[in-house]
């Protein structure tokens, strides 16, 4: 990130000293992609391109704990705070009393899931959540815009206890759903499965793809 951000100063300086194309001056914002309405954009943005965490249980606040430490979390309480801010895609996701995914091929795989014995009893909370948190986000770029504009998202599809969630199919019923048109989704690589998945249910290559859309 902060390579990212050097770049983009040297852009900025680059472009001012020429005086020219001042209005394709990159800007660097902070900000939460379930919620863009205080970010100050110049004009609404004609491209998306993101990789928004991998529905794998991975806490990335606790795989840079100490990046954070060192950086700015002060203490054990402002680390939670980020965990349970941060996209639903981990085992530790919190879900509201009550909260169900929207989608029907979620409720499908969750009810194929109650009916197994699970490693994490918290698996079926992470996969709620991140598709509600997905849904919004991809509803609220679907708000800030511009018309044609495109997306390119990297996303990966997963497996549990032998039930395949193809998500980037599934994202991408949920972007037609909020102003977009599928564009295309170009698989990148296919990986295999965990040892125990495969002991138990077989081989099923899982897909690692980019869906592009275009914002109708």
């Amino acid at each position: 990130m902060r390579q990212a951000e050097e770049d983009l100063g040297r852009l900025q300086w680059f472009f001012t000293k020429l005086n020219s194309h001042l209005e394709y001056l990159p800007q660097s914002l902070e900000g939460d992609a379930l919620d863009l309405t205080n970010i100050p954009f110049k004009k609404r943005p004609t491209c998306l391109i993101c990789s928004p965490p991998y529905l794998n249980r991975y806490d990335y606040s606790r795989s840079y704990c100490l990046e954070l430490c060192f950086h700015f979390v002060k203490n054990f309480e402002e680390l939670k705070k980020i965990r349970f801010s941060i996209l639903r895609s981990h085992i530790e996701s919190k879900t509201e009393q009550g909260e169900k995914p929207t989608h029907s091929a979620i409720l499908e795989v969750l009810e194929a899931l109650k009916r197994k014995e699970l490693n994490n009893p918290r698996i079926p909370y992470m996969i709620t959540g991140y598709f509600n948190d997905m849904e919004k986000a991809i509803k609220e770029w679907g708000r800030v815009l511009a018309p044609d504009a495109y997306v390119a998202m990297v996303v990966d599809n997963v497996r549990f206890e032998g039930e395949l969630i193809p998500v980037d199919l599934i994202l991408s019923d949920m972007a037609r759903n909020n102003g977009f048109n599928i564009e295309k989704i170009l698989v990148t690589r296919y990986k295999g499965n965990s040892s125990q998945q495969m002991a138990k249910y077989g081989r099923v290559p899982v897909r690692e793809s980019v869906a592009i859309w275009r914002r109708s």
